[in-house]
């Protein structure tokens, strides 16, 4: 089974949804006592999606290959 089988979307997606925000939450307030670690990944998700569709950057379509 190849990571990127479509079937395997249905249990990473909410895994990595839930776990990379409160990782980036956890650092945040560890060093600076700020609790919007969630925003901010949502901020750089919508940020890299701006970058991908204004620069029509097709390097990320199939990384990492």
């Amino acid at each position: 089974s190849d990571w990127k089988d479509r079937r395997l979307w249905v249990t990473v997606l909410p895994i990595m949804g839930i776990t990379f925000p409160a990782a980036v939450q956890a650092v945040l307030w560890w060093r600076y006592r700020i609790a919007f670690g969630a925003t901010l990944c949502v901020l750089g998700l919508l940020f890299g999606e701006w970058v991908n569709r204004y620069f029509n950057f097709w390097g990320w379509t199939y990384f990492p290959y």
